[in-house]
């Protein structure tokens, strides 16, 4: 097995051999595509290969080691408001103790660990730059009254009668503000690095028209959502304000210069047609897509998305009584309902 410094000592050598720099370089930036270095690297450590593009590498283990902070200190918050539950019950309010410290240390500790499971699950852990902070605040508020409910069953489940309700009343209260003000903190904190142009999410736009326009209409009007549009691909230069990277036919070579984040799809709808070959080309490089529809300016900030036999169905118009009146419209005395939904395939 290959340790850090040999592999750190590999690198080096292979930076250090000119034929390979002129290769592995294209325009002044270092474009690392796949290599071996059998001839590297000594005997018995197998091939090794290194795909890395500029900066991208080092970028994306910052931004690993982020996370897992960030799932650290979670854990630790919360164990932490457990500990602040039990000083508020019995020493603020002065309560009867029926159960050591170390009782609630380890409910503590079991509540950390639960938090971090129901959040993961829940995929709290994800990208929350295009989500507004009233809605991540919100869903942790929600998953941690789950996680209260939890912690209140096992402590019936598990006879332990004698743990204080009120303690895990204010575990719940303390538990959510210190999460959703870290959070609130931390969407301070990127917003100035953002501003200063750093923690930026490269983008590649695909398309062009009107839902290209409202997505960089979208995107120019928030900058504290990071994102930063590195080019366009069309069939022909159509814009000034943004570098023409080239055609759809050279896909494969533009994601190897831009090195983009995330590939954002604004087709118009007679080039609906080159959706496969641009979804194969981002599934070949591995790069995250999404789709802007050509219909997206028809649709609700936050559209119902239903499901028929694996079928997605965008609601673009959802009455309130429908929800309810379902039964009674789908019943066999009725010959025909109306449809207020517009099937989409999913890319």
């Amino acid at each position: 097995m290959m340790t850090r410094r040999r592999f750190a000592a590999a690198i080096l050598r292979l930076t250090e051999d000119s034929a390979l720099r002129a290769q592995m370089g294209r325009a002044g930036k270092a474009q690392v595509q796949r290599y071996r270095l059998d001839t590297v690297l000594p005997p018995g450590d197998g091939a090794l290969f290194i795909c890395c593009k500029g900066n991208e590498y080092m970028i994306r283990e910052n931004q690993r080691l982020l996370n897992q902070l960030h799932i650290l200190t979670d854990g630790l918050m919360v164990f932490l408001a457990m500990l602040v539950s039990y000083w508020l019950r019995f020493s603020l309010f002065r309560g009867d103790r029926a159960m050591p410290l170390s009782h609630y240390v380890w409910l503590g500790l079991g509540a950390a660990v639960l938090t971090l499971i129901v959040f993961a699950v829940a995929g709290l852990y994800t990208s929350f730059r295009a989500v507004r902070f009233h809605v991540e605040a919100s869903r942790v508020a929600a998953l941690e009254l789950l996680v209260a409910l939890i912690v209140m069953a096992a402590m019936y489940v598990l006879r332990f009668g004698d743990t204080s309700r009120w303690t895990v009343v204010f575990f719940y209260g303390v538990s959510t503000a210190l999460l959703v003000a870290k959070r609130a903190a931390l969407r301070l904190l990127l917003r100035h690095y953002r501003a200063m142009g750093y923690n930026q999410k490269r983008v590649l736009l695909v398309g062009h028209g009107d839902s290209a326009d409202l997505y960089l209409k979208k995107v120019a009007s928030d900058k504290n959502l990071g994102f930063q549009v590195v080019g366009y691909v069309a069939d022909s230069r159509c814009r000034a304000d943004l570098p023409y990277c080239g055609g759809y036919d050279r896909l494969e070579d533009i994601f190897a210069d831009t090195s983009p984040d995330e590939v954002v799809v604004a087709l118009s709808a007679d080039e609906s047609d080159r959706m496969p070959a641009i979804i194969h080309a981002c599934e070949k490089d591995g790069t995250e897509v999404s789709v802007v529809p050509f219909y997206a300016r028809y649709m609700p900030s936050d559209p119902q998305v239903d499901s028929i036999n694996g079928l997605p169905l965008i609601n673009l118009r959802r009455v309130p009584w429908t929800t309810w009146a379902t039964p009674l419209s789908s019943g066999p005395w009725t010959s025909s309902a109306p449809c207020s939904s517009l099937s989409s395939p999913r890319p």
